[in-house]
């Protein structure tokens, strides 16, 4: 009859510190310390000082056990959720963390920065046109034919032809003599062999100076035709 009520003992220090350890309590110390009080009670109930003994050690023991078990099956925490990355707001490919130039044009091309990269303008020296004409000068052939011949060497560049004016006159005149010129330019070249497809041409009138229009020289400057790579 002891050896029941012992085994009746320990089935119930297990069932209650199990519950304990599995939904109340999640530190072993404290499972440990709940298993060995409950143990002691119940044991005292059936046996008298040995049996508070016995229980407090068996409850103690169990309580431990399943805190150790219930935390060895603890699920991991979730991990936390990946950051956003950053945005690109102007849609240039370079992310508003690096773009030094937001809000660029869609289309443009940008370097690293997301800065619009700007075509090198090669300005043609010696090219030399009539006055408030299109007509090319003699003195132009020759720089023309040799741009013609590196053109045709290195078939895979295309180019922008553009014509500049001084600020002399109104700018609208400016304007459209600065564009006959540039055509005039990309018609010679094509009659040189350069293919049409590869050359393009635009007039820029009196905007973009390169010198001051102050003095005859400076007007001479900006009296110009650049070639501006644009493959």
């Amino acid at each position: 009859m002891k050896n029941i009520k012992i085994l009746s003992l320990i089935l119930l220090v297990i069932f209650i510190t199990t519950s304990c350890a599995t939904n109340s309590w999640n530190k072993r110390a404290s499972c440990a310390a709940a298993g060995a009080a409950v143990g002691a009670g119940m044991g005292a109930l059936v046996d008298g000082g040995e049996g508070a003994l016995a229980g407090a050690a068996i409850g103690g023991l169990w309580g431990f056990i399943m805190c150790e078990s219930y935390a060895a099956k603890a699920p991991d925490p979730a991990p936390a959720p990946a950051p956003e990355p950053p945005g690109d707001a102007d849609g240039d490919g370079v992310t508003d963390d690096k773009d030094r130039c937001p809000g660029t044009p869609a289309g443009v091309k940008v370097d690293a920065d997301g800065c619009e990269i700007k075509a090198k303008a090669i300005s043609l020296t010696g090219i030399l046109f009539h006055t408030d004409s299109a007509e090319l000068k003699s003195e132009s052939v020759a720089v023309l034919n040799a741009t013609a011949e590196t053109l045709k060497a290195n078939p895979g560049v295309a180019v922008e032809i553009a014509g500049h004016t001084d600020s002399t006159g109104e700018a609208s005149y400016n304007q459209g003599l600065s564009e006959r010129r540039a055509k005039s330019v990309r018609d010679y070249l094509i009659s040189k062999g350069v293919s049409g497809s590869r050359l393009s041409s635009a007039g820029y009138g009196e905007s973009q100076p390169v010198a001051t229009n102050s003095t005859s020289e400076g007007r001479q400057q900006n009296r110009r035709v650049e070639l501006r790579v644009t493959q």
